[in-house]
């Protein structure tokens, strides 16, 4: 699964062109929708006394969808989740 690694996670001028050329590998593959683990991977981000800001888009049915939910509940203090469902297959539950 592609992740955008931890050495770019500031956005700016600089880790633009980094940024998008790692968005460029992203494929998809019609599996199922793994949320948790990338959820997971971006908490665990050093960035500091900073509130992490992850913007979530899924275009399908989540399996692990409580287990999403309990995770940004249990991490809101320190992480904010905005979600968007892409098109009509969207796990509209979880968005």
């Amino acid at each position: 699964m592609p992740f955008v690694s931890e050495d770019i996670w500031t956005y700016n001028n600089e880790t633009m062109p980094e940024i998008l050329q790692e968005i460029s590998k992203f494929s998809a593959d019609f599996g199922g929708t793994d949320i948790l683990e990338p959820l997971i991977k971006a908490a665990t981000i050093n960035i500091g006394d900073k509130k992490r800001r992850v913007f979530l888009l899924t275009d399908g049915e989540v399996g692990d969808k409580n287990q999403v939910i309990d995770f940004v509940r249990d991490n809101c203090e320190t992480m904010r989740v905005h979600s968007f469902g892409i098109g009509d297959g969207c796990d509209k539950d979880l968005i």
